[in-house]
């Protein structure tokens, strides 16, 4: 015959409790997984098709999120901010994207603050439209947005840190209807190595690298900024080939003769390369 004593009866007890506990833990986990596989993504979507369309009174549309907490990642495809649906380009898309792919990394939780590893924008197109000589696409954002706000007292600014910022295939429109001229920018491709403002991540230099056509004109841009320095300093070496300045002549007015009009083709066409400290 066994016999339990009291002790052996308190030990089960607490060894009892103790699996119920790790137990309980473990499926919280899994189903706190689950819901952030399967439930979340769609949820997300869905409050950001409805707060965006309701902040921006543009309809605003998201092909899908993914979110994988097992390796804090996220990726946002499709993505589309149409025109307001009162205008004649309503079926148009005023910014869109392909992808966002955003990597958090661990210290986000240690610090309090958006530390982000990896952050990747593919095909981002944004288009704007002048339609009379004060009026634009966005004039009603711009209203919106510049309104007085509350102040509040803070002594910190917000804390952030980005790494690995790449923008791949970007695409700029202005259409500016009020004097019936449209300029392109394509072929955006923008890489800057990492930009952080607090303690442990701050980086003394970011030296970015912009690559475009402007108007089918070769652009490029290298540079080397110290912006959270007390005392700011830069160096840019820019390059631009085979633009055509005839056609900037109606949105700049300029105090020197830079080519009479009208001028042979080849005579409107100039490349210029510089570069520029400031500090």
């Amino acid at each position: 015959m066994i016999t339990t004593t009291p002790s052996t009866q308190h030990r089960s007890i607490r060894y009892r409790r103790l699996m119920i506990g790790v137990g309980a833990l473990a499926g919280l986990v899994v189903l706190l997984a689950v819901l952030a596989v399967f439930w979340l993504p769609g949820y997300a979507k869905s409050q950001l098709e409805a707060r965006l369309s309701s902040l921006l009174q543009r309809p605003v549309t998201v092909a899908s999120v993914e979110i994988k907490p097992h390796t804090l990642e996220l990726t946002i495809s499709g993505f589309r901010i149409a025109e307001k649906t009162d205008t004649d380009a309503a079926q148009r898309s005023f910014f869109s994207f392909s992808k966002l792919h955003l990597d958090f990394g661990i210290e986000s939780i240690r610090h309090f603050a958006p530390v982000i590893e990896s952050a990747i924008l593919i095909d981002p197109e944004l288009r704007l439209l002048r339609a009379t000589e004060d009026r634009f696409n966005f004039s009603d954002l711009l209203e919106k947005f510049t309104q007085p706000a509350v102040e509040e007292k803070t002594n910190q600014a917000a804390k952030f840190s980005i790494a690995n910022i790449t923008i791949r295939n970007g695409q700029f429109e202005f259409d500016d209807r009020f004097v019936q001229s449209v300029h392109r920018i394509s072929e955006i491709n923008l890489g800057i190595p990492a930009i952080a403002n607090f303690g442990g991540t701050s980086i003394p230099w970011i030296e970015p690298h912009l690559s475009a056509k402007i108007n089918d004109a070769p652009f490029s841009l290298d540079g080397k900024l110290h912006i959270f320095a007390e005392n700011q300093e830069a160096t840019l070496v820019v390059k631009l080939d085979r633009i055509d300045v005839t056609r900037f002549n109606r949105h700049i007015a300029l105090a020197i003769v830079v080519l009479p009009t009208p001028a042979p083709p080849a005579r409107r066409r100039f490349g210029i390369s510089f570069w520029f400290t400031y500090c």
